[in-house]
Formats: C-alpha cells, structure tokens, sequence
C-alpha cells in the first residue's frame, strides 16, 4: 500500500490521507456512548454489574484514543503555522472547546435545577465532572492544554519525552501501591472526592500525540509490514490485558473503581496499538455506507459526547423507575446494553446533525 501523509494539509474530518483518525475518533465516540447504555438501575443486576464491566473494558481505549488525537492536531498546528505564538493557539483551542462546554454544562445545570438539586449539589457536580456524564473530559482536556503549552519545548526532546512518560508510570504504580494499602488511605479519599479531572491519570496522551505525530510515517511503515492476523493479536492481546487488569483493579478497590477506571497499563499500550493497528486503514476499500457512517461520526464526535452525557441520564432515570422492582441476568443486561448503545448512539447523533442545520455547529462538531 503507498499510503499518502501530508498532514499539514488535510484537516481530520477529511477523507483520504488522514482517514485513519477519522476512523479511531469514530469508533472511539461509538465505544464511550457504549458504556452509558444500559438505562437500566445498577440495583437491576448488582451481582453482574462488575462483570458486565470487565465484559466492555476492552473498549476503555476510547476516551485515551481521542486525547491522543486531539494532541496529534494540536502538533500539527503548531508545526504548520510556526510564526503563531503558542499562547495564541492555545487560547484559541481553549475558546473553541470553552463555547460547547458552557452550553452543555448550562443545560445539564438547568436540567438538574429542574428535578431539585440544590445549587451546592451542582456545583460540585460541575467541579467533579459529574454534571453530566463524561463531563470530566473538558476539565480533564482544558488542564492538559496549558501543560502543552507550558511543556512543548521540552516535549520537543526524545530524552524529556521518555522522562515525562516515566513520570505517568511512577504515578500509576503509587496510585496502585496507595489501593493496595501501603499509602495513607487519606489518599485514595482525597482522589474519590477530586474523581476523574485530575490530570494525573491522563498525562501521558500529550506526549502519544507529539510522538505519534512525529513518527507517523514511521508507524505507517512499520504497519504495512504487520499481516492482519497479527494486528488481530495485537487487538485481542491489548484486550485481554486490560480485562485482566480491570479485573484486578476490581478486587482491589471491592467494586468501587471510579475514579480509578483508566489506571490501567495495557489502556495506555492500547494508544500506539490502535494506530499501528489501523493507521493505513484504506477507505476506497471500505464500503460507501461504512464511509458515510465514519465521517458522520467523526465529524458529530463533539455533540455525541455531551448529547451522551444527557440523554443517558434522562434515560436511566426513567429506566430506573420502569424497572425498579426487576432483576435481570446477564444476558438479558447484555442485550439491553447492546440495544440500548445502537439506540443512544442514533438518537444522539440524529440530534447533533439537527442542531448543526439549526446553525449552532460550533455546539457540535
């Protein structure tokens, strides 16, 4: 395959040369809006509840697959328009995401003003990233904008790169020694009460989306030489790493993972296996349809998130109050899982595209 890569060119939502990310960011928003569709009340399938997880942690590539990305393209800005000061474009990253994010937490604050949460309530929610789910991603991805910024020089040199992914290992293995109860116990509730923003967890996909950028024809290379059957182990081996982890992660905490649900090693090794994996993805090989369904998801992947966030807790709560008295088994959760992802997924894109007809596409693209 002669795959073409002149990134400083095409932009993601194009086809042809960067359609491999259009391809990751797509099955990337399908896999988040996967674990928000089961509406059904936890208390419905408590004794499956953890397997049921461990069952989907092999999507968990999701949200680490889609900070990488959107770093790849910060890199790429900022080497294709050298003149720009730094600080510029990162102000004008942060206004672009700023835009959609008061919108979406306005409405989700509203939302809970509504059905009776007291402002103090919201207001933690708002600061936990819990206003609406999945939430934590802006406060996560605003964080990791200024330490780009602030760090990019350094990030620039291979010895300082190795070092700044060595300090996200040293923070897991602390984090993992502080679960096993070798720390203060202090620590774990400080980090349950901060939940998900804090960057400590997801430092590192700054330094996979400089690395990836400035190795991407290396990394085609390398992929036109790996035969299918083997990026299929790669993909089933990263699978069931992180299904063993996740599952040990499950009995260290009782259950009670949040926020702990990416300290996972073979969640970060998924990052350079996706893209090795599906970098030279061909999309004259690939249906119209599939195509089609690519690009919209790729393109509406901003809307997806936060629309996800809202209707899956609308949906739950209705769920909730329908199927309060019931018990189900696996199967049947599985199966209402899977229903309920290919429905939330339809609903929450058709939305989107309504929305950018309406004229408002800055909310969701």
């Amino acid at each position: 395959m002669n795959t073409s890569f002149d990134i400083s060119k095409n932009g993601v939502n194009g086809f042809g040369r960067l359609f491999f990310l259009d391809f990751l960011k797509a099955i990337s928003i399908a896999a988040v809006v996967s674990y928000h569709s089961t509406f059904l009340p936890r208390s419905s399938y408590e004794s499956s509840a953890l397997l049921l997880d461990i069952i989907f942690t092999p999507l968990r590539f999701c949200v680490p697959i889609i900070l990488t990305i959107s770093f790849i393209l910060l890199e790429r800005e900022f080497i294709t328009k050298p003149e720009e000061n730094i600080w510029k474009l990162i102000k004008k990253r942060l206004t672009r995401l700023l835009i959609p994010a008061t919108f979406w937490f306005s409405l989700a604050a509203i939302l809970k003003i509504g059905t009776g949460n007291s402002l103090t309530k919201i207001s933690i929610d708002i600061l936990t990233g819990e206003i609406f789910t999945g939430s934590y991603y802006f406060l996560v991805i605003f964080q990791l904008l200024v330490l780009f910024g602030i760090l990019r020089k350094q990030l620039n040199k291979p010895a300082k790169l190795a070092v700044f992914c060595l300090l996200q290992i040293i923070v897991y293995i602390t984090l993992y020694s502080a679960l096993r109860g070798n720390l203060s116990s202090d620590i774990i509730s400080i980090l349950r009460i901060i939940n998900r923003p804090l960057i400590i967890y997801w430092f590192i996909y700054i330094a996979f989306g400089v690395l990836i950028y400035k190795n991407i024809y290396v990394l085609d290379k390398i992929s036109n030489k790996i035969p299918f059957i083997a990026k299929l182990a790669i993909i089933i081996a990263t699978s069931l790493l992180m299904i063993a982890e996740y599952s040990y992660l499950g009995k260290l905490t009782e259950g009670k993972i949040p926020p702990f649900d990416y300290l996972i090693y073979s969640c970060m090794l998924s990052v350079p296996g996706m893209f090795i994996c599906f970098i030279n993805i061909e999309e004259n090989k690939i249906s119209s349809l599939v195509r089609n369904i690519v690009y919209l998801l790729s393109k509406y992947s901003l809307g997806i998130f936060c629309l996800n966030g809202i209707f899956s807790q609308i949906f739950l709560s209705f769920g909730s109050k329908i199927f309060r008295e019931f018990q189900f088994n696996l199967i049947e959760v599985l199966v209402f899982r899977l229903v309920g992802w290919i429905f939330l997924l339809s609903v929450c894109l058709g939305v989107s595209v309504v929305i950018d007809k309406l004229g408002f596409k800055k909310l969701v693209c």
